[in-house]
């Protein structure tokens, strides 16, 4: 491939890395939307469990050693989104096992604990459906992530089944999920898997397992900025495949032609065009009114005339060697300029020559 297509091979590189985290992104948000909704699922039917069965919160255990309670005030995993600590009735608490287990400092005797946990269910569920609203603003910025997430769902029992199977495996392991990923789906409840979540993370297990944690630069900002801005794929700047040394070298090349050209061509054609003329004027003549001797005068024909030609053709030579030098091609330049400043001695000393050709031919 030529390298003038490096940019368009940059920016299909970036077009990549953003299709795919746009289907991590679409994934995670779909499964959080699963997550969610099992959760409040529990919370109701946790509700009506403590309205239709007694429980003996006097024992001092999480949910009074209930089973069935227990499972349903455990939350799921909910990261990237995290849970807030709530407060119900001047209480502080950070779950639901903890407002469902008897506390002799904040409930007045057994009987108190169940009203507790219903404040506290009711409280959560108010956080729930607030994670859910932030689930559908941080899908509303994100058009590619609707676009590209692959809808489906796995069973969750089914799935760590086949990982913990997986792990037994040792080098012979069939997925590639990391083992902090393979916790979060452990916690994710006991609800439906999100398919496209499972096969991005055994597809990419880097990228899905940082883009779970709350900060990770794929949600630009986080979850905790209030404003959000859309997410937009980003483009590369141009950057021309031309070196700084390569540059040196193609302005270099074209100062030592143009020098070339001026020294070897435009310079003899001058010092020809000049020494016909003296030619024609009498040599004899002008050596007796100048003084001069001859080899003084044939160097006069080559610089007189040549001024222009010599300084200009003579600065290009010196420019283009000094650009080709810090190209890093010194020791190359050394027989390059040797072989140009001879050959352009040699065509002006011909020169005079020629302009004597010059002046037979037109009498």
């Amino acid at each position: 491939m030529s390298r003038c297509s490096y940019d368009d091979r940059s920016q299909a590189a970036v077009d990549r890395d953003w299709a795919r985290d746009a289907r991590i992104r679409g994934a995670i948000l779909d499964e959080l939307d699963l997550r969610l909704e099992a959760a409040l699922a529990n919370l109701e039917e946790a509700e009506e469990l403590i309205g239709r069965q007694e429980f003996n919160f006097a024992n001092y255990r999480p949910a009074a050693g209930d089973v069935e309670l227990t499972r349903l005030l455990t939350l799921p995993d909910i990261s990237p989104l995290t849970y807030e600590a709530i407060e119900v009735d001047g209480n502080y608490i950070n779950n639901l096992l903890e407002a469902a287990t008897y506390d002799p400092l904040r409930d007045s005797d057994a009987s108190a604990t169940p009203v507790f946990l219903r404040h506290s269910i009711g409280a959560m569920r108010k956080q729930l459906i607030d994670h859910q609203r932030t689930v559908a603003r941080q899908r509303g910025r994100d058009d590619d992530a609707r676009r590209l997430v692959q809808k489906g769902s796995l069973d969750r029992k089914a799935t760590l089944i086949d990982l913990q199977v997986d792990e037994l495996q040792g080098d012979k392991q069939r997925f590639m999920v990391k083992s902090s990923v393979r916790e979060w789906i452990e916690h994710g409840g006991e609800g439906e898997l999100s398919r496209a979540a499972f096969n991005l993370a055994d597809a990419y297990p880097e990228e899905f397992a940082a883009a779970i944690m709350p900060a990770a630069a794929t949600w630009d900002g986080g979850w905790q900025i209030p404003e959000w801005n859309k997410l937009l794929k980003p483009t590369v700047r141009y950057r021309s495949p031309i070196t700084r040394d390569q540059r040196f070298e193609l302005i270099g090349t074209l100062f030592m032609a143009i020098a070339c050209f001026v020294l070897v061509v435009i310079g003899p054609v001058v010092t020809a065009t000049a020494t016909a003329r003296e030619r024609e004027a009498g040599t004899l003549p002008v050596l007796r009114m100048t003084g001069m001797s001859a080899n003084d005068l044939a160097l006069a024909m080559i610089v007189g005339p040549n001024v222009f030609a010599l300084v200009l053709g003579g600065s290009l030579l010196l420019s283009g060697a000094v650009l080709l030098a810090l190209s890093g091609h010194v020791v190359g330049l050394v027989l390059p300029v040797v072989l140009l400043l001879a050959l352009a001695a040699a065509t002006h000393l011909t020169a005079i020559g020629l302009g004597d050709a010059l002046l037979l031919q037109s009498m």
